[in-house]
């Protein structure tokens, strides 16, 4: 079983779109190996889910992630534990402990700031 927990640094992310890094551990019969680390994500909605499904992981530990992102691993069959803080160390032991529960936290628009531009429309309309 592959398990991914979305970081920034050595912490839990708490924005999936704007993590910098994703560890990626096989857990076989209660063994843990780390078999990639990634870091330096860029800032990009797609990027993050794209490597989560290539990285063929079954359950990905995160803070908040948005409805799209929690869409898509839903139909490509992918665990999500999400609303989850805490330092890397301390999440995988209460993942193996099966002390972490979802809170099944979305994002649930762009009402948070972001380093690029969207046009967003919000009914202010002047004639």
């Amino acid at each position: 079983m592959k398990l991914g927990i979305v970081l920034d640094e050595q912490s839990i992310s708490q924005h999936f779109g704007q993590a910098n890094g994703l560890a990626i551990y096989e857990i076989n019969d209660q063994v843990v190996t780390m078999v990639n680390h990634i870091q330096s994500i860029e800032h990009q909605h797609e990027g993050m889910p794209q490597i989560v499904l290539h990285a063929h992981i079954d359950v990905i530990i995160c803070g908040n992630l948005g409805q799209k992102a929690i869409q898509m691993f839903k139909e490509n069959n992918i665990e999500v534990i999400s609303g989850i803080q805490g330092e890397l160390e301390d999440v995988l032991r209460r993942y193996q402990n099966h002390e972490l529960v979802s809170k099944n936290v979305a994002c649930s628009g762009h009402e948070h700031e972001h380093e690029h531009e969207h046009e967003h429309n919000h009914g202010n309309h002047h004639n």
